[in-house]
């Protein structure tokens, strides 16, 4: 085979190996509901494949040796296009055939918005994303644009249609949509084949951070950060510095999606109006906090220890004279923190802001208001936390991330497995039935799920620290450290199991 298509093919498959387990596995976990967690999956590996192509390049710093070969740059361009858009055909069609096998079998109702996404987010991936990662010169940020300019682009037809029909509450246009991306998809495709062509490579021998932003975009906020630790001085504040610096990406993504939140409630009388927008203005802003809400705290955790290892330099940091454990609790303070407050109180505030507070339209009961409040911060705490162990186990960002987003899906079976086999062992073994009502039974199985995460996240961090200590932990003690992790949450969900049949049974009961 061909060097480079080999080449090729290896940045591609951690991506398509994404887009299997959204095909396969969604079915298991959420047997009722799979889309809301196969679209997701399906939408994150598609933009990692079109980043890839050429974001590996920038991460190795081989793009320089890539230009200096002795091959036109079209042969080049080609090569890669088809490696990449076979990958994502193929994903795009395993994914539709799981679509086709179970559509009518479940209980989903309208599949047509999971037919739309496979037809819709491959075109923009495999034209967008080679142009968003040779502009912007990081893989990383040509994944998050590669979603964000056509989403803004949606948003953008959206508003327009609303102002040309105000009498008609608005609406989202199918033909108007497929026109705009179609149209966006070539564009971006042959602005990316010519910048190519035109590219100057000045990388070094050594890897590049993948989160290096542009300068002007740097300084801008090492700014703020500088002001918020002058006034404090020490060896523990050079090291928060440090890990602020390092989350710039994560004030920066941030920043990009107050802009269009902002923007929708500036255009809605300072309102988030979930009733009186159009359904897909109501569909985009909520996907956009669910989304936002979910990558934070990956982003925030990946980014505190998997940007040192690709640099070479974690090890080189252990020699320096503070201790261990207290670059340790930097790293940590610094972590949760940017996750809690940008992740969690920053959508809360600019929920606030736009009076969109979702307990406002369906206040619901005191109990489910305090168990949603509780498990909240506890989930982005425990998000958080299987994000820094994936970065401990490997090197770059993105690689963290994807490791991050392999573990929840390898998860989900597990969780499912084990509740069933709770649920069977309640039906076998009456003498553990008890009553209680509603009230009481959320309050037990909410109590249950809080000191479940919060056991995982901790001990999630005592083998997070276990690995600080290397640049590629053992293998044995990583096998170890998952078959520990298997049992832990293996035997939770088993309890989790049969709380819930037991609180169902209990509340079918008083019915």
């Amino acid at each position: 085979m061909n060097p480079r298509i080999a080449k090729e093919i290896r940045a591609q498959l951690f991506p398509f190996g994404l887009i299997i387990c959204a095909a396969v596995l969604p079915f298991w976990i959420f047997p009722t509901h799979p889309a809301d967690l196969m679209v997701p999956g399906f939408t994150l590996a598609c933009l990692l494949m079109g980043a890839a192509a050429f974001g590996t390049e920038f991460q190795h710093r081989t793009m320089a040796g890539l230009l200096v070969q002795p091959l036109p740059r079209s042969t080049l361009w080609m090569e890669k296009m088809w490696v990449m858009c076979g990958f994502i055909s193929a994903g795009t069609m395993v994914v539709g055939l799981a679509v086709k096998l179970y559509a009518s079998r479940l209980p989903e109702g309208n599949w047509n918005y999971v037919w739309w996404t496979l037809l819709l987010v491959p075109i923009c991936s495999a034209g967008g994303g080679p142009f968003w990662t040779l502009l912007l010169r990081n893989s990383l940020l040509g994944t998050a644009f590669t979603f964000l300019a056509p989403a803004f682009l949606l948003m953008l037809n959206v508003w327009i249609y609303e102002k040309m029909h105000l009498g008609s509450g608005g609406g989202f246009q199918t033909k108007d949509v497929c026109l705009l991306l179609l149209i966006y998809a070539p564009t971006t495709l042959l602005l990316g084949f010519r910048r190519f062509t035109k590219l100057e490579a000045y990388d070094g021998p050594l890897p590049s951070p993948e989160v290096e932003l542009p300068r002007a975009v740097g300084t801008f906020f090492s700014k703020p950060i500088e002001a918020l630790v002058r006034p404090f001085a020490g060896p523990f504040t050079s090291l928060v510095r440090k890990e602020l610096r390092l989350q710039q990406l994560s004030f920066l993504f941030a920043a990009v999606f107050s802009i269009p939140v902002m923007l929708v409630i500036a255009l809605h009388g300072g309102h988030l109006d979930w009733k009186g927008q159009s359904s897909f203005c109501a569909m985009s802003i909520v996907a956009g906090f669910g989304i936002y809400m979910g990558i934070l705290p990956v982003l925030a955790g990946s980014l505190s220890l998997a940007e040192e290892k690709s640099w070479g330099v974690s090890e080189w940091h252990l020699t320096l004279p503070p201790a261990v454990r207290k670059q340790w609790l930097a790293k940590m303070l610094v972590a949760f923190g940017v996750s809690l407050v940008l992740g969690l109180l920053f959508p809360g505030l600019l929920l606030w802001i736009g009076k969109g507070w979702p307990f406002e339209n369906n206040p619901g009961s005191l109990v489910e208001i305090a168990v949603q409040a509780l498990m909240v911060p506890i989930v982005q705490l425990l998000l958080t936390s299987i994000a820094i162990y994936a970065s401990s186990l490997v090197a770059g960002t993105i690689r963290a991330m994807l490791v991050c987003t392999g573990m929840l899906f390898a998860v989900g079976p597990l969780i499912r497995f084990g509740s069933l086999i709770g649920n069977e062992y309640r039906r076998t073994d009456d003498i553990f039935f008890v009553t209680f009502d509603w009230s009481e039974g959320l309050i037990i199985l909410g109590g249950y799920m809080c000191i479940a995460a919060v056991g995982v996240a901790c001990l999630l961090q005592v083998f997070s620290f276990m690995d600080f200590r290397f640049q590629r932990p053992p293998a044995r003690q990583i096998g170890l450290q998952l078959v520990i992790l298997s049992a832990v949450i293996l035997i939770i969900s088993v309890g989790l199991g049969t709380l819930g049949s037991l609180w169902a049974g209990s509340v079918v009961g008083v019915q």
